[in-house]
């Protein structure tokens, strides 16, 4: 008498419930991944920013005071608060490379001035160099995804410092009202800061809006090779991640910036064109991130807090003045 064989196995309808079993399993695990790994850029982004506090403040007990926000002239003069905490965040020698570039002679024979860029006019053996497509990480949020990005050769990145609860002045100093940390010429101490360094926002989180081209400088998230227009600064004047466009300058005339098709707009903004003389009102650039529900943000006592974009704007713009008396409510 012969016994036949069963050989076990999956039935079809037990395969499809397995699929599905692990097309849930995923479903439910991929969007804990998701925010897991964001928490991790987050962290980074922060002691990024705690950084950048901690360089300003070693810049503050060398030299007596805060860096200047940013200047105005000629022979490489337009410079601002980035270059000059260089040493302070172990580029010691790009800042040589870019003092030397200030008193070298382009490679056309002409000195160096009346630019808005150090790095595309200076010879080929500094822009091949050190200054060009130089990358600073610690400039860069990990949770942006055009990073890094250049702009005439030049690093964009993502954080910006606060001139106060008001537009962007570009060569007046603005009124004690408004006024934050870095501005025109700024020599902002911690005496100054009498609402207290802990109630004081000193640099935040911005976008890269406009990097990855040959020109048209402006616009660019941190550009801060064309910090006399306000690319290197944000106000506290609007929410963070605010709805309400960026006020921008127009590099070039014949071609509208906040609506050109070969610019990647990820943010709103809107142009004034040049508004040198704030007869407009002047700049201004929001604090933005791509942190869900807010943006990270390092005080005056170097301390880097989350923000939320919910917070109270009348506490957000008391946060963004140096001495105005203001008490400040939790956020």
């Amino acid at each position: 008498m012969s016994v036949r064989s069963h050989k076990s196995g999956f039935t079809l309808v037990e395969l499809l419930v397995v699929i599905a079993i692990i097309g849930m399993l995923i479903a439910l695990l991929l969007p804990a991944v998701q925010q897991a790994r964001e928490a991790a850029r987050r962290m980074q982004c922060t002691n990024h920013l705690k950084q950048i506090g901690l360089a300003l403040h070693n810049y503050h007990d060398t030299h007596g005071n805060f860096p200047y926000g940013f200047r105005l002239g000629n022979i490489g003069n337009r410079d601002c608060w980035f270059q000059r905490i260089l040493p302070f965040v172990e580029q010691a020698a790009l800042q040589d490379v870019y003092e030397e570039c200030i008193r070298t002679p382009t490679a056309s024979g002409g000195n160096l001035s009346g630019g808005y860029s150090y790095v595309y006019t200076v010879p080929s053996t500094f822009k091949g160099s050190l200054l060009g497509g130089a990358v600073i990480n610690i400039f860069n949020c990990p949770s942006e995804p055009n990073s890094p990005g250049f702009c005439r050769d030049n690093q964009v990145g993502n954080y910006l410092l606060c001139n106060g609860a008001d537009f962007f002045k570009r060569t007046a100093n603005p009124s004690q009202s408004t006024k934050g940390m870095f501005y025109f010429e700024s020599s902002t101490g911690f005496n100054n800061l009498t609402d207290g360094s802990s109630n004081t926002v000193m640099g935040s989180e911005a976008i890269i809006r406009g990097a990855n081209r040959p020109g048209h400088i402006y616009d660019a998230g941190g550009y801060w090779q064309g910090s006399n227009h306000g690319e290197a600064f944000f106000s506290t004047q609007q929410a963070p991640n605010t709805s309400l466009p960026d006020l921008i300058v127009r590099s070039d005339t014949n071609n509208n910036e906040c609506t050109s098709g070969d610019w990647d707009r990820v943010a709103p903004c809107e142009d004034v064109g040049y508004d040198d003389n704030n007869s407009s009102g002047g700049y201004r650039n929001s604090a933005r991130s791509y942190h869900p529900g807010g943006v990270n943000t390092v005080m005056g006592d170097a301390s880097v807090r989350f923000v939320p974009e919910t917070i109270d704007l009348g506490t957000w713009r008391a946060l963004g003045t140096t001495g105005n008396g203001e008490v400040v409510g939790q956020f």
